[in-house]
């Protein structure tokens, strides 16, 4: 696996004018378009191309509409004058309220993939959120289809960032007579791969791929699999994110121009790409998955159908869809508090996990002589502080105690932190974690306590600050989320309309103006 040369290859993409002069950023109110026309302006000479030269549209779905749709609806809503035919260009979708982050998605205005990260961009200055890093990390993804001759729009899901397992060489693939490009794993499929993902079946003879197989029992994959045998044929797992050709948006949009009105949804996966393949529905795992795809977009085949040979009119051919395979590919998901704790544990290990981690955050690789790896920060000769990651920090007090802990632009006299944990954006005078896999985010207390894998998180609301907690193992479903638990002054759902009901930079501006309060 060559996930940290793919990861330096990949910053290194930024250089000069980039990849692209154009990002699309798709979101679900007025309120986050704003946000994150706001956000993505200002990081953008450290995340898509070093001279600024870049066009940030930021739209709004105001209805859902399933990722397929959606991105049919935002090509629709960009002006003819703004929509381009050559070259390529970024679709990033930051949907998501997040309500299994809770709290730390309400501290953030409902934003999942505005989490911020331990990657502070070096022109502008600021910690790069979840939906920065997808679009920093996908400049090696843009490169593979310009350099092969692709003109179309990379979309891609702006809560996740995903890192090939290989360093790939420019003008590899031959993509000019190609529609749609999937992202893959060539692998063999396990129970669990069968199971959650999709796969592709892909003619190695023509570089295309043959047919989507939705999810299913491993047992019944392989018997499908099996007309397949051979040298010609290879399995790959699908990993989400798709790249369309303009041409192809274009019919598309067209052909489905009547359900872009909100009362309909289709995603990607499964069945509108299995219907792009022309895949047999007759198969009993598709029949499944194609009886609910209908269900949100009723004539959805039919559409299909229509858009494929109205294709084979207009371009003299059937649809084409291309690939790219990753390798056993890095995932970086911030979105979920088991992913973000793995994440964060990971980061303090000699592992080569944890060495890709530290190089897609950005921080050093030599470790002191108590193996902690520091940057930028400040903590006590004598204190009982080993094998951790802390980066723009201070700690005071000798007395602390942090083992295997990732501390990231917080503040602290005193933190004891025996079993591992994270203190993110905090400034705490005395911080304790009675356990291990707690997390405290944006957070300004004098004292405070962290049960075992316990979250913390504060709402700075114009009316006051609510503290709130949750739990690693808890669901935020019925009553954990609609009503007040945990001791929790209020429920998860009432800070969200709380936080919905907030312009997002007054949330971030309150947190700094309590961060600033504290003298640490």
């Amino acid at each position: 696996m060559n996930w940290i040369d793919s990861i330096h290859h990949n910053r290194a993409l930024i250089q000069g004018a980039g990849q692209t002069d154009l990002a699309v950023i798709v979101s679900g109110s007025p309120l986050d378009s704003a946000f994150w026309a706001r956000e993505a302006e200002a990081v953008k000479t450290d995340t898509l191309r070093e001279d600024g030269g870049i066009a940030i549209i930021s739209l709004t779905e105001t209805q859902p509409l399933g990722n397929f749709l959606g991105t049919l609806n935002a090509w629709n809503q960009l002006p003819a004058g703004q929509r381009p035919s050559r070259g390529v260009s970024l679709m990033s979708m930051v949907f998501g309220q997040g309500k299994r982050f809770s709290p730390f998605t309400q501290a953030l205005g409902n934003r999942k993939a505005a989490f911020p990260s331990p990657l502070r961009g070096a022109r502008s200055g600021r910690y790069l959120r979840t939906g920065d890093l997808a679009a920093l990390y996908s400049n090696s993804w843009l490169e593979q289809l310009r350099s092969g001759g692709f003109h179309g729009s990379l979309v891609k899901w702006g809560d996740e960032a995903i890192i090939p397992g290989m360093v790939w060489s420019t003008g590899r693939n031959d993509f000019s007579g190609v529609d749609l490009i999937r992202f893959v794993w060539k692998t063999e499929p396990n129970e669990t791969l069968a199971r959650e993902k999709e796969w592709f079946v892909i003619d190695n003879e023509t570089g295309l791929i043959e047919r989507l197989i939705p999810r299913q029992s491993l047992e019944t994959l392989r018997e499908e699999l099996r007309g397949y045998e051979g040298r010609r044929y290879a399995t790959a797992v699908n990993l989400g994110s798709v790249a369309a050709s303009y041409h192809f948006l274009n019919l598309a949009t067209e052909s489905f121009s009547g359900v872009l009105d909100g009362s309909r949804l289709a995603d990607w996966d499964p069945m509108t790409m299995f219907l792009l393949l022309g895949g047999n529905d007759a198969e009993a795992a598709a029949q499944a998955a194609l009886h609910t795809a209908e269900k949100r977009c009723p004539g959805l085949r039919e559409t299909v159908s229509g858009l494929c040979s109205r294709f084979q009119r207009e371009v003299g051919r059937p649809l084409r869809a291309g690939f790219i395979d990753f390798g056993d590919a890095l995932w970086v998901d911030l979105g979920l508090h088991s992913t973000l704790r793995k994440t964060l544990d990971t980061l303090t290990q000699d592992t080569p996990a944890g060495a890709a981690l530290r190089a897609f955050f950005g921080s050093p690789g030599e470790r002191d002589s108590n193996g902690n790896i520091l940057l930028d920060s400040t903590i006590p000769a004598g204190a009982d502080i080993r094998n951790s990651v802390i980066i723009d920090s201070t700690i005071l007090d000798t007395e602390s105690v942090v083992h295997s802990g990732v501390i990231v632009g917080s503040r602290h006299d005193q933190i004891r932190m025996p079993e591992g944990g994270a203190s993110l954006f905090s400034a705490i005078r005395h911080l304790e974690f009675a356990g291990p896999r707690g997390i405290v985010f944006r957070t300004v207390s004098d004292r405070l306590s962290i049960p075992e894998g316990g979250r913390h998180a504060v709402l700075y609301l114009d009316s006051g600050a609510i503290p709130l907690v949750s739990r690693e193992d808890m669901s935020f479903d019925g009553p954990n989320y609609a009503e007040p638990v945990l001791g929790n002054a209020i429920s998860f759902e009432e800070a969200g309309r709380r936080a919905a009901a907030m312009h997002g930079s007054r949330l971030e501006e309150n947190w700094i103006s309590a961060w600033s309060t504290i003298g640490i």
